[in-house]
C-alpha cells in the first residue's frame, strides 16, 4: 500500500473567494462586441471592435456601425450568443451563404432606431425570444433550424 504524504495546502476562505470571483467574471458574462463601420466579414476580428464574437457573445450595431457597416456577409459559419440592433440609422443586413447559430440571447431589438435583414440560415442553439421594438421589422429571410424554442416578444414586426 502506498504511503500517502500530508499536503500542506489549505483552502481557506479568502482563496475561496479569489477562485469563486475568477470563475465568476471569467464564464459568467457575455461580452458584447460591436460592429464596426466597414464591409469586412462578420467572421472576422477586423469587423467588431476587440471581437470577433464567440458562441456566448453578443454581436451589436449601434451608430458605429452606420454607413458601409450596415451591410455585411457572415465569410463563415458562426456562433454567437445573440444579436442587438440599438441606434442604427440604416437598415441592417446580413448577406446571404453561411449559417448563424444563435445561443439563449436570441435577436434584442428592443431599443432599434431601425429594422434588420437576416439573409442566411439561423440555428437555434438555445430556446430564446426575438424583441422587436414597435415600428421595426425583423425580416428573416432564410431558414430556421433547431430544436429549440422560438418566441418572439415586442410589437414590431416578424417576417
Amino acid at each position: 500500500m502506498a504511503h500517502r504524504q500530508k499536503s500542506n495546502y489549505r483552502v481557506t476562505p479568502l482563496r475561496a473567494v479569489v477562485v469563486a470571483l475568477f470563475v465568476f467574471v471569467n464564464y459568467g458574462f457575455a461580452t458584447t462586441y460591436i460592429k464596426q463601420n466597414n464591409n469586412t466579414t462578420l467572421n472576422n476580428s477586423g469587423s467588431w471592435g476587440g471581437g470577433p464574437p464567440g458562441s456566448g457573445d453578443i454581436a451589436e450595431w449601434t451608430s458605429v456601425s452606420d454607413g458601409t457597416g450596415s451591410t455585411a456577409a457572415l465569410g463563415g459559419n458562426v456562433s454567437w450568443g445573440g444579436i442587438q440592433i440599438t441606434n442604427v440609422t440604416n437598415w441592417i443586413t446580413i448577406s446571404t451563404g453561411s449559417t448563424i447559430t444563435l445561443g439563449s440571447s436570441g435577436v434584442n431589438m428592443s431599443s432599434a432606431a431601425n429594422s434588420f435583414s437576416i439573409n442566411c440560415n439561423v440555428a437555434l442553439n438555445a430556446d430564446q425570444a426575438w424583441n422587436i421594438v414597435s415600428g421595426q421589422i425583423l425580416a428573416m429571410n432564410s431558414a430556421i433550424s433547431g430544436s429549440h424554442a422560438l418566441t418572439k416578444s415586442g410589437s414590431g414586426t416578424l417576417y
